[in-house]
């Protein structure tokens, strides 16, 4: 009981708001009655099973008590009645140990309950209890919050148990209602992708001789027949021999991001095809004239690379004054303008003259801003004789 003793200092001074279910209301002598002057705690009484739902919509608790000490039902069906009325907030069941036995068999296994022993109870640490698993509840909405925000679910795997456990994000992610669906490592391995299958669980088995963290990402198939991509961490955790006892993490969707990656690279080498293929010079400079990126056919024109180019300005080329005039002229117009610009060029190239035709227009970034001048420029000599 001592993180019970403990929690006041961390909880925040917001009331709670208790509704109590039992054959007697709060106010008479005894347990009940000292609760109800707690500062931190409102308390509210029921005494029909199962409550009226426009009593809950009205209360709104954030903790239900029930006392299992009643004569008009048995405990199970006190069991069965408040869980048919999917409460979702925690619920604390008082009672002797004989009652809380019965409730304990009655549950499923996965299912877990608080109970108290009610004999011995006083009501400073029946009020720190509440406070307690309220405290915890709000964590848990928080970081269900979070998850649900950065679609990143938590996992836990006791070694020891062979228990799994998933958060509600984790469930989302694999394409799993957490009400329909129990974590075992078998639903885990069976999501994942036939190709990666083998690779995954290289990883884990890995991470568990060496006993260290790892990360790595593999696809998944959800029961609907959908592919998503999932970047995983694992930790883990070791007893006082040094054998692990626990393995945990997050598995994060990372779908659209992957998927943003690959678009970006095939536009990415879509680019490169065109500037490497084509015959035509195309360039990008910045508002001062430098190149930002020219392609090979251009840069070749003038006996120079690309590397070469990028980060200078026509000067290093050594053209006629009168020709970097009427390209620079262009240039500016095309800034101030925002509008595309064609003209007719006359250049030596290799000795030998050559007839150009460009297409000049703005090149905006992201919010549209001018930052310089994209082109394409044409050899039309062939036109010309």
């Amino acid at each position: 009981m001592e993180r019970y003793l403990l929690i006041r200092d961390k909880m925040k001074t917001r009331t709670i708001n208790v509704l109590s279910i039992g054959a007697y209301k709060l106010g008479e002598k005894g347990l009940y009655a000292a609760l109800r002057k707690e500062r931190l705690l409102k308390i509210f009484h029921c005494s029909d099973i199962p409550v009226q739902e426009s009593l809950l919509v009205e209360k709104r608790p954030d903790i239900v008590l029930v006392d299992l000490v009643r004569r008009d039902f048995s405990v199970l069906e006190i069991f069965k009645m408040i869980q048919s009325m999917a409460l979702h907030v925690p619920v604390i069941y008082l009672g002797n140990l004989s009652q809380i036995d019965q409730i304990k068999k009655g549950k499923k296994k996965s299912e877990e309950i608080i109970a108290i022993i009610k004999k011995g109870l006083n009501s400073d640490l029946l009020a720190r209890i509440i406070q307690y698993e309220f405290y915890l509840t709000q964590k848990e909405r928080d970081l269900a919050e979070v998850q649900n925000l950065t679609h990143i679910g938590s996992w836990n795997f006791d070694l020891a148990s062979n228990r799994l456990t998933w958060s509600v994000e984790h469930f989302k992610i694999f394409g799993y209602e957490s009400e329909n669906a129990k974590p075992t490592f078998d639903l885990f391995i069976n999501a994942v992708h036939p190709e990666d299958k083998e690779r995954v669980i290289k990883f884990i088995e890995r991470a568990k001789s060496d006993r260290q963290p790892c990360e790595f990402a593999f696809r998944i198939i959800r029961p609907d027949g959908s592919v998503r991509f999932i970047q995983f961490h694992t930790h883990l955790a070791t007893d006082w021999t040094g054998q692990v006892v626990r393995m945990y993490g997050t598995a994060q969707d990372i779908t659209e991001q992957n998927l943003s990656d690959e678009k970006l690279n095939q536009q990415t080498n879509l680019m490169m095809s065109i500037l490497k293929e084509t015959s035509d010079t195309i360039f990008i400079k910045d508002l001062n004239g430098k190149y930002l990126i020219v392609n090979e056919i251009g840069a070749a024109n003038f006996n120079k690379t690309p590397e070469e180019l990028i980060g200078h300005d026509n000067s290093i080329l050594n053209m006629p004054d009168e020709a970097a005039r009427k390209i620079e002229e262009s240039d500016r117009q095309v800034i101030r303008s925002g509008e595309n610009q064609n003209y007719e060029i006359e250049l030596m190239i290799k000795g030998e003259k050559r007839f150009y035709l460009s297409t000049k227009g703005p090149y905006r970034n992201k919010a549209g801003k001018i930052e310089g001048v994209i082109g394409i420029t044409r050899d039309i000599t062939d036109r010309k004789l």
